[in-house]
């Protein structure tokens, strides 16, 4: 499997990329929205997982952005946010 890492958190980057690399997995990280984005666009990914709160931008809109592009790899979003109406644009986005 290959993943793609899209968050600003050098701690829960490096967990999570250890934890998949121990799965046998490729993984690429992404600290901004845009590094994300075009990561996305140019690689072939099995799943995504990413972070809605980004230093130059908004995952719901990378998400956005993506899904117009046609990327149908599965997005697991990432968030620290306890506000609902958040999540419910994520997953209406394509999460």
């Amino acid at each position: 499997m290959r993943a793609l890492v899209v968050d600003d958190d050098a701690t829960l980057t490096t967990l999570v990329r250890r934890l998949l690399k121990e799965d046998g997995s490729a993984v690429d990280v992404a600290g901004k929205a845009e590094d994300g984005r075009t990561l996305a666009r140019v690689n072939d990914y099995d799943a995504i997982i990413l972070d809605l709160v980004l230093p130059d931008g908004n995952g719901v809109q990378v998400l956005q952005s993506l899904r117009r592009d046609g990327k149908k790899t599965p997005i697991i979003v990432l968030t620290g946010t306890k506000d609902s109406e958040v999540t419910v644009r994520a997953l209406d986005a394509g999460a």
